[in-house]
């Protein structure tokens, strides 16, 4: 039998860099949280006064509790690997979304006030002071970045620069000007137990009716228990498998798998989010929040 020819598209040695088109993306970014989503999260309902002085402690605070922070700022060399390794820059040919150019947002205001050059020779290490233009710069593209790490893959020094942008991120939040969706879901998370806000009540009864569909389905009785006692598996999934297509293909494509191998398992109302989006606002501290709630189910069932 002969072999199936196929076309195959020769793919360039090179990526080709966009023309530079500055201040493209520039905006006002995504929309902002309010008191209602910042209050659970422990953070200001909005920008709060002395929001400078708040920010300059905060960086401090980050750089001496994560050393990785510090370290990264203070090792690139501007050599530009990582240029045309960003999805948002290579479709947006906005300068200040290559990653150097995203970290230099967080840099400058760093060495401003946190080094000897900075406070004393701005403009010879490129130090710039956090002013409120600086501050709606960093709420615009910092949220550009989906932390995909691509950049830090190509680094020679190995600069991660989603740490950057979670740093940057965690600074906002704590004077104030949070993003609406990762903190609302967030608060739905730290509260009911999953990023939908779905309770007890609702979960049970979206459980009982994929039984039922799942039997006429599959022709087996097929459980899929909530807050049971004693079982020997605690599952947790992404909230999106109660109820989206095709997420909760896997919820069922679980619920065979336990039946067939015979295990005793179960779902949790307390803890039914298995994402945590702590770390897309930056919060190493909320994010270990969000992990203990699951930590506290298993030890509760």
């Amino acid at each position: 039998m002969a072999a199936k020819e196929f076309d195959i598209p020769k793919l360039p040695t090179y990526i080709e860099i966009p023309e530079l088109k500055p201040g493209i993306m520039q905006g006002e970014g995504p929309f902002k949280s309010i008191d209602e989503f910042q209050k659970p999260l422990g953070f200001p309902g909005e920008k709060v006064d002395n929001w400078k002085e708040v920010a300059i402690e905060k960086i401090g605070d980050l750089k001496s509790k994560y050393r990785s922070v510090q370290v990264f700022l203070d090792s690139c060399v501007k050599c530009g690997a990582c240029t045309d390794k960003c999805h948002y820059f290579l479709g947006s040919s906005d300068p200040k979304n290559m990653p150097v150019a995203r970290q230099d947002l967080f840099r400058s205001v760093y060495r401003r006030y946190f080094t000897f050059a900075g406070k004393h020779f701005p403009k010879l290490v490129g130090a710039k002071d956090l002013d409120d233009e600086m501050i709606d710069d960093w709420y615009n593209y910092f949220h550009q970045c989906s932390q995909c790490r691509r950049c830090s893959v190509f680094c020679p020094y190995g600069i991660d620069t989603a740490e950057i942008s979670m740093a940057a991120r965690e600074v906002l939040d704590t004077i104030g000007i949070g993003q609406k969706y990762c903190n609302q879901i967030l608060g739905k998370a730290l509260t009911v137990g999953n990023n939908l806000g779905l309770p007890e009540p609702a979960l049970k009864d979206t459980l009982l009716d994929l039984e039922e569909e799942v039997e006429e389905d599959f022709g087996a009785p097929v459980k899929y228990p909530l807050d049971q006692k004693g079982a020997e598996i605690l599952l947790i999934t992404p909230s999106a498998d109660f109820f989206a297509e095709p997420h909760i293909d896997g919820l069922i494509g679980y619920g065979k798998v336990f039946y067939q191998d015979g295990v005793t398992w179960t779902l949790s109302s307390y803890a039914s989010e298995g994402a945590n989006f702590g770390m897309f606002i930056g919060s190493y501290d909320i994010m270990r929040k969000a992990a203990l709630r699951i930590r506290k189910a298993a030890l509760d069932l």
